[in-house]
């Protein structure tokens, strides 16, 4: 995989001139800008009018007992590694509407391919936080990594993770994958752990198959190419494949036992965490935020898609939906912890509670 390797290795040095995520917040940020302004002086104006015309003196609020003074951040300026994906969607929008910038925050966001892949950066420095998936952070700190889930991010739905084959295919089951290549964004994913147990009930094993890596946006192309013949993928890219003729599913991932498990979070280094506390607070209160917006009004995400994915806002409004929670569904870790165990991924039991960083 050393061409994979190198290729994003390029990616994050060249990152300050070519990150489309950067630039696109950037352009989100001067719009949100003059629309404050502009509607902050129709306000003067309307209120001005009223009190005018009706003689109303605006009397003062009740007095109410201060709030508790927030800690500002420890760190104004930070890095977040992310996976150009539906998940990633709350970042975004809170960089947009200066959800951020109302914490004092500013959030530069790393196109990485994985959690896993964003260890070493995570671990140096680099990178302040990163999106993982939950058995992405099992894994790494099973391993011994000194890290921490902080938060969750999304729940995936049906239909949002998928294994897709080319639209002419003539796979037509799951069987029908035995010796086949299937392309991966990353080794030991949770896509693959779903994969196990879809090929189990076919009669067949991860054994019978080869993985190839290849970053999701890249899939579709990939596979056109001839390099693997069905892929592992998931929103916007099963949807947009789809409505593009790429390629069909074959079969959605997330049934059965893998049904309803957990799906992203955000991770940190034990020593980061430590260190930054108010920080950390700072940029999940602005994610709540946003993603108590995309919930409660759909078009923000539809909105925002096409800003760090090559996509149409009419694709955008074509995919498959999850949930976005800041929560961390520890029964649903325990399961995901316990089928790992059971597919081989992990070995030795493990208190999923030592991942999950405590209330501070």
């Amino acid at each position: 995989m050393t061409w994979l390797k190198d290729a994003f290795e390029r990616i994050a040095d060249d990152m300050p001139e070519r990150d489309l995520a950067a630039r696109a917040m950037a352009v989100h940020q001067r719009r949100r800008r003059n629309r404050t302004a502009f509607a902050a002086a129709a306000a003067v104006v309307v209120v001005t009018a009223l009190a005018a015309t009706l003689g109303v003196r605006l009397l003062p609020e009740t007095p109410r007992e201060p709030a508790a003074p927030v800690k500002p951040p420890e760190q104004a300026t930070i890095e977040v590694g992310v996976v150009p994906s539906t998940a990633a969607a709350p970042l975004f929008v809170a960089a947009a509407k200066g959800y951020f910038e109302q914490e004092g925050l500013t959030v530069t966001p790393r196109i990485v391919i994985s959690g896993a892949h964003a260890v070493p950066r995570v671990a140096a420095g680099a990178v302040d936080l990163t999106q993982t998936d939950h058995l992405a952070a099992l894994r790494v700190i099973r391993a011994g990594q000194p890290f921490k889930i902080v938060s969750g991010l999304y729940e995936p739905g049906p239909g949002t993770t998928a294994l897709v084959v080319k639209a002419k295919s003539t796979i037509r089951s799951v069987a029908d994958l035995e010796g086949k290549k299937i392309g991966v964004s990353y080794l030991r994913s949770m896509e693959e752990l779903a994969l196990a147990g879809l090929l189990k009930k076919a009669g067949l094993s991860l054994d019978d198959v080869k993985l190839i890596e290849s970053p999701l946006p890249d899939m579709a192309m990939q596979m056109a190419k001839g390099r693997f013949d069905a892929a592992l993928t998931v929103e916007p890219f099963v949807s947009m494949g789809a409505g593009q003729k790429q390629w069909r599913v074959l079969a959605d991932l997330l049934t059965g036992d893998f049904a309803d498990l957990p799906g992203q979070a955000w991770m940190a280094s034990e020593k980061w965490i430590a260190a930054n506390p108010a920080t950390l607070a700072a940029f999940q209160r602005a994610l709540v935020k946003a993603q108590r917006l995309i919930t409660s009004d759909p078009g923000e995400l539809e909105a925002i898609l096409p800003y760090y994915i090559r996509m149409t806002r009419e694709e955008s409004a074509a995919i498959k939906r999850g949930a976005y929670t800041t929560a961390i569904d520890l029964p649903g870790l325990r399961r995901l912890d316990e089928l790992g165990r059971r597919y081989g991924f992990m070995k030795g039991r493990f208190d999923v509670k030592e991942a999950v960083m405590t209330s501070r």
